[in-house]
């Protein structure tokens, strides 16, 4: 995977998110569809960890580039959340929210397995969601390692 083809799969995150966001304004897409979703882009992930084997043999290196966006979204969520307590209401906001939609689904599902966190917060699920992203990635990277 070449490095603009792996940026363009880092910031991906971003524009699936706002297209669920779309479908479940406009459409009422929840539930089941919603989990479809999520999965697959699970799918996505790992398979996106394990081609940036390609293109860079350190992982620090693979995660900053496929996981940046990640990185800087949380940053902007820890900044919301410490000067704010809340999330801003304008494209500052917006914007790490949906960057994390894809994985919510799934974590809200670890969730329920792993009960005894105490995770009841929006920060907490976005805080879990980048850790999964972070989670789903490597592991995608440790196949190609594998196989490579």
């Amino acid at each position: 995977m070449k490095k603009g083809k792996l940026l363009l799969f880092a910031i991906s995150p971003f524009l699936i998110g706002v297209g669920m966001n779309g479908m479940m304004v406009k459409w009422d897409w929840y539930g089941a569809s919603m989990t479809l979703i999520s999965i697959i882009f699970s799918i996505y992930w790992i398979y996106g960890g394990y081609r940036s084997f390609e293109y860079s043999k350190s992982r620090l290196k693979s995660n900053l580039l496929g996981n940046g966006f990640a990185m800087a979204s949380i940053g902007v969520i820890l900044i919301q959340w410490g000067l704010l307590g809340r999330f801003m209401m304008n494209f500052m906001g917006f914007v790490p929210q949906m960057f994390f939609l894809p994985t919510v689904r799934m974590v809200a599902m670890i969730r329920r397995v792993l009960f005894f966190l105490p995770v009841n917060s929006t920060f907490g699920i976005l805080s879990m969601a980048f850790l999964f992203m972070l989670l789903l990635y490597n592991i995608g990277y440790t196949i190609g390692v594998r196989k490579g």
